[in-house]
């Protein structure tokens, strides 16, 4: 394996082309860095972890840990298959058998009245929820200034819990701030369906907006979720009226969380998590979402070879380019061509963004490896 090139993913602009805007991202992490050093100009950062490492499936070696909070290269090989959803990493999270805790903690390394996060999740492919008591496994919780009781501000919370057929169904708390504990589960919601979902891609995206302020309860929470090879997301929790307003003394909006986290109901096997494209933003992520055609034409794209040196070339297979545009990882455009092959030589070595157009108006973006 090629371990020479570590690249930050840091503050990639993804280019959405059903509708030809530019989103700006406040930060993304593909964990194509191979490790945990992904940052941004607010200073986000990867904190405290519990059983967290960063994996890739080798088409020699088999499963390997490359990132276990050192960089190591640890082949597995045991037959699991640790395949990332994009690129060639993802952050794995690890259940040993009657162990409930795998963690990744988060620090924005700024505030925001109103975010979306959204990332890429693969169900176990052994998933089967736990039987004890409680039932519910942590997914994903956002926080202002501490983590409900430790906190003067709110926390967001969705918890998963066992269907009564060993999958799940999710549901979403929020505690209103004060040092208090969360509220009560709410918006009960089928998740995940066992036997059927296990070793699924989904892509989850959650939305937390502060009320207006400590006596407007007009805070607003929503949980989206697409299959991978569904093209539109479904919604699965949307509250308009949540008492969540930025605490009198700060931060002025939501500042840190986790990803995953504790298991109620321990797993009765080994069970390991994958997640990848961890995205933050504070405009909706729900627009990567594909139209049958446009995600035909985003398949049919072969940008060869990547990573590269000097030059790539485009492939757009029955259709005909119009336009390549080049951005950096600040969402700057760099470069605009009309041509299939791309000199970029003399660019800085990193992640490049490539919005390909063609001449019937069809747009789309892959990630490029200057190396």
């Amino acid at each position: 394996m090629n371990k020479t090139f570590l690249f930050s993913s840091i503050f990639i602009v993804m280019l959405l082309g059903c509708n030809n805007k530019v989103f700006s991202q406040l930060f993304y992490d593909s964990f194509e860095s191979l490790d945990m050093s992904a940052t941004n100009s607010d200073g986000f950062s990867w904190t405290s972890s519990v059983r967290t490492s960063i994996v890739t499936q080798h088409p020699v070696d088999g499963n390997v840990v490359v990132f276990n909070g050192n960089s190591i290269y640890n082949i597995v090989n045991d037959g699991r298959n640790w395949a990332a959803r994009d690129g060639d990493y993802s952050l794995r999270f690890r259940y040993p058998a009657g162990q409930d805790w795998s963690e990744q903690r988060f620090d924005l390394g700024s505030a925001y009245p109103e975010l979306w996060v959204s990332f890429w999740l693969r169900v176990p492919t052994n998933f089967s929820h736990g039987a004890g008591s409680p039932t519910n496994h942590k997914l994903f919780a956002i926080w202002m200034d501490g983590y409900e009781i430790h906190g003067d501000g709110p926390t967001v919370t969705w918890n998963f819990w066992n269907d009564g057929n060993n999958g799940s169904n999710i549901t979403v708390s929020y505690s209103d701030g004060g040092f208090g504990g969360n509220g009560p589960q709410v918006q009960s919601t089928p998740f995940i369906s066992y036997p059927t979902d296990q070793g699924r891609w989904m892509n989850v995206a959650f939305r937390v907006k502060a009320s207006t302020n400590t006596t407007s309860n007009n805070g607003v929470i929503e949980m989206w979720r697409r299959w991978e090879g569904e093209t539109v997301h479904s919604q699965l929790h949307l509250l308009t009226d949540a008492d969540i307003a930025i605490p009198t003394g700060g931060p002025e909006g939501w500042k840190a969380g986790y990803l995953v986290g504790w298991a109620n109901a321990p797993y009765d096997n080994d069970t390991e998590w994958l997640l990848d494209n961890f995205t933050v933003s504070e405009t909706s992520l729900l627009d990567s979402s594909l139209s049958t055609n446009e995600e035909t034409f985003n398949n049919s794209i072969l940008i060869s070879p990547n990573p590269t040196s000097n030059t790539f070339t485009i492939d757009l297979g029955n259709d005909i380019l119009k336009e390549t545009i080049i951005y950096n990882q600040l969402g700057q455009q760099i470069k605009e061509v009309t041509t299939s092959e791309v000199d970029i030589s003399s660019l800085s070595k990193g992640i490049y963004v490539v919005k390909v157009t063609s001449q019937n108006g069809k747009t789309t973006t892959k990630k490029v490896i200057k190396n």
